[in-house]
């Protein structure tokens, strides 16, 4: 099986490489970038820079769920990557203040690693052997390293003008993709030496070794050996062998350790969804399994429409009605409106100052905004490099995100897939350990 996240469809989807065919794992994304896999678990997380959100979907069923993590407090996220063996997510953000986090494998108990002398950390590594998170900053042109606590910050590697960009690590050496000399490098993991691997005719984007050292064995309550102990999303926690918690697709609700359909009691039948349009006739969608469903996790949320595929059936969530009665109006309530019939003219000069405060705010705001912006553009540096490094955050939404786009984005990401993450269920080391690829 093949994953990766497309940027220009905006979905994370799945490969089958035997049978030749492609599936949509999540769609209705604006920018998905980084891919991480715990392989104990078969959980995939990814990030959506656009809207500014790490989730996780569930891959050891037929059936795959998926939620939001992390919503809050995330401003242009760019990688991610996992340790089942510590329970723990690190994740990048390009914010107006670029640091690294690491958080429990539900979001929560969230730190930050490093906050200062940081722009651009573009990709993740983690060495399993030494408990060393590395980092590719593509502004400044380092590889850094720091523990797992924070602490003990090194830098490995400073390449000025090189343009670095994935980063990856194989036995005690780290591996690198250059946009300036469209080349794979590679050093030891001081940083003492380093040398070409291989040259390309593009700009290489992610890497990623495949070696069963990059999946060392862990003990967890949602490793696919043993029976799910969650309905939907099996998550594990710091702590305990079994500590866990239980997550549900969007749309749904936990419930007695079910997951039930928001605004559904337990018992009552899901109502299924009806696909069709004006003109044509509706009929029931019959499924095999949710990617039949073919619903994006924006339409999950909404309660009409739920995306997953319950006895062979899509269905959706009963919106509930809401009912209001109006009463006919008292000799009371007229008297009052009457009286504010006479206060009009007094509120009405409030309110025009208060419509003049706030445009006044409004255009601080822009300017603020504008200024962020024009600050994320500059460099010191191969300009143009970091211009698509910029626009490869898939910005669409203002008219400075436009011009980037418009300008560089397609041109940089024309040639090369964002990320991908290839691993093979039927394939196994000696040890019994999956295996896991990456294109690059």
């Amino acid at each position: 099986m093949l994953f990766y996240s497309d940027s220009k469809r905006n979905e994370i989807l799945l490969v089958d490489l035997e049978a030749k065919t492609e599936q949509v794992v999540l769609g209705g994304l604006r920018c998905p970038e980084g891919l991480a896999l715990d392989w104990v678990a078969r959980n995939l997380y990814y990030v959506d820079s656009e809207n500014e959100v790490l989730g996780v979907c569930a891959l050891r069923e037929q059936t795959i769920y998926c939620a939001k993590l992390i919503s809050d407090r995330l401003e242009s996220p760019r990688a991610v990557v996992v340790h089942p063996g510590q329970r723990a997510i690190f994740f990048t953000q390009w914010g107006w203040e670029a640091k690294i986090e690491r958080a429990w494998l539900d979001g929560s108990n969230r730190v930050d690693l490093v906050t200062t002398k940081l722009s651009w950390p573009n990709a993740l590594a983690i060495d399993y052997i030494q408990n060393r998170l590395y980092w590719i900053d593509a502004k400044l042109d380092r590889i850094e390293s720091v523990k797992f606590d924070g602490l003990d910050r090194r830098t490995s590697l400073h390449l000025p003008g090189s343009h670095p960009y994935g980063l990856t690590i194989l036995g005690e050496r780290l591996y690198w993709s250059e946009w300036a000399s469209s080349s794979i490098r590679s050093a030891p993991l001081n940083g003492s030496s380093n040398s070409t691997v291989h040259l390309t005719d593009r700009r290489p984007l992610g890497i990623v070794a495949m070696h069963p050292s990059r999946q060392p064995p862990a003990s967890s309550p949602c490793d696919t050996t043993r029976p799910n102990p969650c309905h939907h999303i099996c998550l594990a926690l710091w702590g305990a062998n079994l500590h866990h918690i239980c997550l549900c697709h969007a749309g749904f609700r936990l419930s007695g350790g079910v997951c039930m359909p928001l605004g559904t009691t337990p018992g009552e039948p899901p109502r299924v969804l009806v696909h069709g349009r004006e003109g044509h006739l509706n009929a029931t969608t019959v499924c095999r399994t949710s990617r039949d469903c073919n619903c994006t996790l924006d339409e999950a949320e909404t309660p009409e429409e739920v995306c997953v595929c319950l006895q062979s059936r899509c269905i959706t969530t009963p919106q509930p009605t809401r009912r209001r009665t109006i009463s006919p109006p008292t000799e009371e309530s007229k008297q009052f409106v009457s009286a504010a019939g006479l206060m009009v003219t007094n509120t009405a000069l409030a309110f025009i100052i208060c419509g003049a405060i706030l445009c006044v705010l409004v255009l601080i705001l822009l300017a603020v905004i504008l200024a962020r912006k024009h600050r994320r553009g500059s460099t010191s540096h191969s300009t143009d490099l970091l211009n698509e490094d910029s626009a490869s955050q898939c910005t669409h939404s203002s008219g400075v995100g436009d011009f980037f786009a418009k300008i560089n984005y397609r041109k940089a990401q024309k040639a090369t897939p964002t990320f991908a993450v290839n691993f093979h269920q039927d394939k196994t080391s000696d040890d019994g350990v999956p295996t896991v690829s990456g294109n690059f």
